[in-house]
């Protein structure tokens, strides 16, 4: 379905098939707005991008960083969903997930590994502790990713950690077609309708319609948890024969 599609179900389900109370501008708007809630209740657009860790190393010249902001590396991010890094420049090896709080309890100290600042002499990533890394974590509140422990010299190649993240959609620009999968796009219209029976105070029938949308949401997971479980079986199966 592109936007007028969406936008004509719409219409015909809030009983108004012309521009009498909503403009088409306004439920635009709520299409828009349907499509970025969503992206982000069920992380379904996945993408991979690459950052360059370097060797960090004491140094009188910079900070070398063991952390990245997230949204200056992967454009409207709203969930890392793996990570992994080029060890040796050779294999890909998936890095454990862990939060800040897991790797204050693991691993006391693990903050000092990437070293401090000495003021007399002026010394960066002082008393560093870099290694092979096996483990990230990241915070899109914070918008950091790192990894832990710090690279080394053995491993510091260009684009040497890949991050799978999903992200969120943008505006659409025409009556184009939403950027999320072809199955969620009557949940837009769903959300498009809702929203458009709260701006009239409908709000019995408006609760109606959020019913079916997060029905529609929820069998979204179910249908791809169910794919993936099939898929990660067959794939089993394939390498048993």
């Amino acid at each position: 379905m592109n936007r007028l599609e969406i936008r004509t179900l719409t219409r015909k389900r809030l009983g108004e098939t012309t521009a009498a109370f909503w403009s088409d501008a306004e439920i635009n708007t709520y299409i828009n707005l349907g499509q970025s809630d969503v992206a982000q209740r069920t992380l379904c657009l996945r993408t991979t991008g690459y950052i360059s860790t370097t060797e960090v190393v004491a140094n009188s010249s910079a900070e070398i960083p063991s952390e990245w902001t997230l949204s200056t590396n992967f454009p409207n991010i709203l969930a890392v969903t793996g990570a992994f890094f080029h060890r040796n420049g050779k294999n890909w090896v998936g890095l454990d997930s862990m939060t800040t709080g897991d790797l204050d309890t693991e691993f006391e100290g693990w903050r000092d590994a990437v070293g401090r600042t000495l003021t007399e002499p002026i010394t960066y990533n002082y008393e560093c502790q870099p290694s092979i890394p096996n483990w990230y974590w990241w915070d899109v509140e914070e918008d950091k990713i790192g990894i832990y422990p710090p690279c080394n010299a053995e491993n510091a190649t260009p684009n040497n950690l890949m991050v799978d993240y999903a992200y969120d959609t943008t505006d659409m620009s025409g009556d184009s077609v939403p950027q999320i999968p072809r199955r969620l796009h009557l949940a837009i219209a769903d959300f498009a309708i809702a929203t458009g029976f709260e701006t009239r105070g409908l709000q019995d029938k408006a609760n109606d319609v959020w019913d079916k949308y997060f029905t529609r949401l929820r069998d979204y997971h179910i249908n791809k948890l169910r794919g993936d479980e099939d898929a990660n079986y067959m794939t089993k199966t394939h390498r048993s024969v």
